[in-house]
């Protein structure tokens, strides 16, 4: 899977057993265009209790970016950022933001790969959602 400058794309490498991968990724990350960001989505689908969606992104430039989950038929979304060029080194988590069950991040970061995890709250939770990447 190609990983572009601005989209979010399908990750591929080495996930957990449990994970699966979603099966559309958004339309920007298909032009393979290499321009800076300035936002992308994707959407994601929970089909089983249990299953985690894997998302990679490359941030380009260093700066804030925000990751949110619009919910769809998904009732709750817990969210997860890894990297820099790692699935293993937690940068930050959410769950809730607000009075809402939909997951946000804010966070600085510096140039690289980077990994999110969507999971639904409870384990017996499916549904769609949608991911949403800000970028400086």
């Amino acid at each position: 899977v190609q990983t572009c400058a601005l989209p979010i794309s399908k990750a591929q490498p080495s996930m957990p057993k449990n994970a699966k991968y979603p099966t559309r990724a958004c339309q920007s990350a298909r032009r393979e265009t290499r321009q800076t960001a300035i936002a992308a989505s994707a959407p994601g689908n929970i089909e089983a209790g249990g299953v985690e969606d894997w998302f990679r992104f490359t941030a380009a430039t260093a700066g804030v970016y925000s990751i949110s989950s619009e919910l769809g038929t998904l009732p709750d979304t817990v969210m997860y950022l890894y990297g820099p060029e790692s699935q293993q080194t937690l940068v930050t988590w959410n769950d809730d933001v607000g009075a809402k069950r939909a997951s946000y991040i804010e966070t600085s970061l510096v140039p690289g790969e980077y990994y999110i995890k969507v999971k639904a709250y409870r384990i017996t939770q499916t549904g769609s959602y949608t991911l949403h990447l800000g970028a400086p």
